[in-house]
């Protein structure tokens, strides 16, 4: 998998799958994370693609939408190249330092085959899904004499009787109107709003977006609604809701839902996007219930995410700054980390430790608590070094002194150092061997030897 320029990118998908994914929507919330990226398989012909965010070391899709989803060159893509992806996808995580990849499929409504096959995709493939979303649309196209449901035609029939009137809101003083009764709405019900009144209208800059008012005879303002028209099919109820005064007024909703069907229905769309009907994946009954008697089509909106299994801190009170830490790492308390150190696979990292940059650290390295890893240190695989133990790295340290000579000391493939021991620069100490705790060591210790004192002296073989 690749990382590729938009431009190349949109070359490829030529048609975003759905307007949340355009250009032009991305370009007005790309300041939402820190950067997008946009990837492809390497191949002469990719068929699948994704645009998502990266922010805080997260990969998410959408940026900063309802929903976001896969981009793809054909209906008629083979599943299987969709798998390519999704397996590729995992390792593009792996590599780049991403703790966590999160998408929202996009509903049914905008592709059923290509959802369907995401959907199977994302389950095979080892993503964890999360609680989907229930979300609906309304087929304008099986509108007819009103609403199927006999308690909602009644209840237009009565609000009609009260001599309601809708209209399109043209002044600017009204929409902020209108969007203040929503946002009153929401927090009657305890329902979020995720977007300003200057959020909605800054939407604006890219596809008309409609604000809708029920009023009474007096002109008062009783209910409203705000409606993206952003494909030529396609509109999209961004909220809707009543004010107090409105609620206990029978029928008011009913009459605002019909009259924006036919409104739209009047203008040749096909369908109306209702949203969700549930707060991270726990329905709204009441919501729900509403939709669906307003002649809307229940689906799911699935959620997949995927974790990076790579554990590098184990508390957060640690000063990490390098990236090149291996899988299944653990660094403890009051660890410091520069960034140019490499570490290993499964290291066990105690605390109050210091790592410095021209550092490597093989695979299955223990180190105990109080030890200070300096410039010019290699511990190969499987070392253990005791708490407290001491290295050095300038023969002749000096008090600012700008050109150190620093030197290069080595811990072989499988060596064990006791505590409290103090190790010279520029020596080696050879594979297996064994230093015994408060040894000073001067010199090259070899392979499969104990060495213990102050100078370390040869003690026995291994």
């Amino acid at each position: 998998m690749v990382e590729v320029t938009e431009e190349k990118f949109r070359n490829i998908f030529k048609i975003p799958p759905h307007p949340f994914l355009s250009k032009e929507f991305i370009e007005l919330n790309k300041d939402k994370v820190d950067r997008i990226v946009y990837l492809i398989l390497s191949s002469k012909k990719p068929e699948v693609g994704l645009l998502a965010g990266i922010k805080n070391r997260k990969l998410i899709c959408p940026v900063s939408a309802p929903f976001g989803g896969l981009f793809f060159r054909s209906d008629y893509v083979f599943i299987n190249q969709v798998d390519e992806f999704l397996d590729s996808l995992k390792l593009y995580i792996k590599n780049n330092d991403v703790d966590l990849f999160e998408i929202i499929l996009h509903p049914s409504l905008y592709n059923k085959s290509f959802y369907a096959k995401s959907v199977s995709s994302f389950l095979r493939n080892g993503y964890e899904v999360i609680l989907p979303d229930i979300t609906s649309w309304v087929d304008l196209n099986k509108l007819s004499n009103g609403f199927n449901y006999k308690d909602a035609r009644k209840n237009c029939e009565f609000a009609s009787k009260k001599n309601l009137k809708f209209g399109l809101v043209i002044d600017d003083k009204e929409k902020e109107e209108a969007y203040g009764i929503i946002k009153e709405n929401r927090a009657r019900f305890n329902r979020c709003i995720y977007m300003s009144y200057a959020d909605v209208i800054k939407l604006n800059k890219i596809w008309p977006v409609d604000f809708f008012k029920v009023t009474l005879d007096d002109g008062a303002m009783i209910a409203s609604a705000i409606l993206y028209k952003y494909d030529p099919d396609i509109c999209y109820a961004v909220f809707w809701g009543d004010a107090d005064h409105g609620r206990k007024l029978r029928g008011t909703m009913d009459f605002l839902l019909l009259n924006i069907f036919e409104y739209y229905k009047n203008l040749g769309f096909s369908f109306i996007d209702i949203g969700i009907s549930t707060e991270n994946g726990n329905p709204n009954a009441g919501l729900l219930r509403f939709k669906e008697t307003h002649n809307s089509i229940t689906s799911l909106r699935c959620k997949f995410r995927y974790k990076n299994k790579i554990e590098k801190v184990k508390h957060n009170t640690s000063d990490i700054q390098s990236k090149n830490i291996g899988d299944g790492t653990i660094i403890w308390q009051y660890v410091i980390v520069l960034p140019g150190a490499i570490i290993g696979k499964n290291c066990n990292i105690n605390s109050h430790c210091f790592i410095e940059n021209d550092v490597v650290i093989g695979d299955n390295v223990t180190i105990k608590c109080g030890v200070y890893i300096w410039d010019g240190m290699v511990l190969e695989s499987n070392v253990f070094v005791g708490p407290n133990v001491t290295f050095t790295n300038d023969k002749y340290p000096k008090s600012k002194n700008k050109v150190p000579k620093l030197e290069k000391t080595i811990i072989k493939e499988g060596a064990s150092i006791g505590a409290g021991s103090v190790i010279l620069c520029g020596i080696t100490i050879g594979e297996n061997a064994l230093v015994g705790a408060g040894s000073v060591v001067t010199k090259n210790i070899p392979d499969n030897e104990v060495w213990v004192g102050n100078p370390a002296r040869f003690l026995r073989y291994v």
